[in-house]
């Protein structure tokens, strides 16, 4: 037989022999039932989704710590970290011959004379618009005092003019006084003497000004009627409530009870002549089941 023939059979039956004893060294089947080898993955997440942040986590911060937001100008000030945010410092103030020279401020190394801070309280002698009150000083709160409490230039922001309102209804006259002030004055420095007297800060105008400012029912856009009149004005205008210049009669309609075919149409107002502001009269109120008027005495409301 051929050499090379010969050869062949035996290396093919070298791989027969190896392909058996691949079933296991231990001499257990390999087959179907054999559990699987585990899987080094298993249960590991996608190397794609490794290290990144979800979605939702919002910007990073701008800074963790104050080294963070620090510059290389001192004459800005000490800047600091806030709740992941930079915050500015406050700018030097330098001393040259006692006067405050901002100019004088070198940015490497600061001030040669800083300035002081006599009445310690927080804010140096050249932003202090009172160096010797510690009470009044940038970032102060502002009193109503007639004073620049947070040295801003401006004093008492929230002052207002306030009018004296005689009759407490919200409305001053064209003649009332008036107190500046940030809180409403006291009620005795208004001039008025009613019970319900107080101060108003609606300024009074020939649009606007109360007609009759000791009585409470008086006054601009008034929408209600009274059947009694303003006392102590003319008597052309005693029942004008509403300052407009004109008596206003709540009702200047006719009453009657009329038949229309098999029903009674009523009409509700006066019967007989429309009474004056503040005068009785008689009123058709309804109609009864006969079509008659029913009638009532009542006073005619003005405004």
């Amino acid at each position: 037989m051929d050499r090379a023939v010969i050869v062949l059979f035996v290396a093919l039956g070298v791989v027969a022999c190896g392909g058996e004893s691949r079933e296991g060294d231990d001499g257990r089947d390999g087959g179907a039932d054999a559990a699987p080898l585990p899987d080094d993955d298993a249960g590991a997440p996608p190397d794609d989704d490794a290290g990144v942040p979800p979605d939702d986590a919002g910007p990073a911060p701008e800074c963790t710590t104050d080294a963070d937001c620090a510059n290389d100008d001192l004459c800005d000030g000490t800047e600091r970290c806030a709740a992941g945010a930079c915050v500015a410092g406050t700018p030097l103030s330098c001393i040259v011959d006692d006067t405050c020279s901002p100019e004088a401020c070198d940015p490497a190394t600061g001030c040669e004379t800083p300035a002081g801070d006599r009445d310690d309280d927080g804010a140096d002698d050249c932003s202090d618009c009172a160096p010797d009150d510690p009470t009044i000083h940038p970032g102060a709160d502002e009193l109503c005092n007639e004073v620049d409490d947070d040295c801003d230039g401006a004093i008492d922001p929230g002052v207002r003019t306030w009018f004296a309102d005689c009759d407490g209804d919200s409305h001053a006259s064209l003649r009332a006084s008036s107190a500046t002030s940030c809180e409403e004055p006291a009620v005795d420095g208004s001039g008025c003497t009613g019970a319900d007297a107080g101060w108003t800060d609606r300024m009074p105008t020939r649009r606007t000004a109360d007609c009759a400012d000791d009585d409470a029912r008086v006054f601009v856009g008034q929408e209600a009627y009274f059947t009694t009149p303003v006392e102590g004005t003319l008597a052309e205008a005693d029942f004008d409530f509403d300052c407009d210049g004109e008596e206003e009669p709540e009702s200047a309609a006719a009453g009657e009870c009329t038949r229309a075919g098999g029903s009674c149409r009523t009409s509700v107002g006066w019967s007989g002549e429309v009474p004056s502001c503040g005068e009785p009269g008689t009123f058709v109120a309804s109609c009864s089941g006969a079509c008659a008027p029913v009638t009532e005495t009542r006073v005619q409301a003005c405004r």
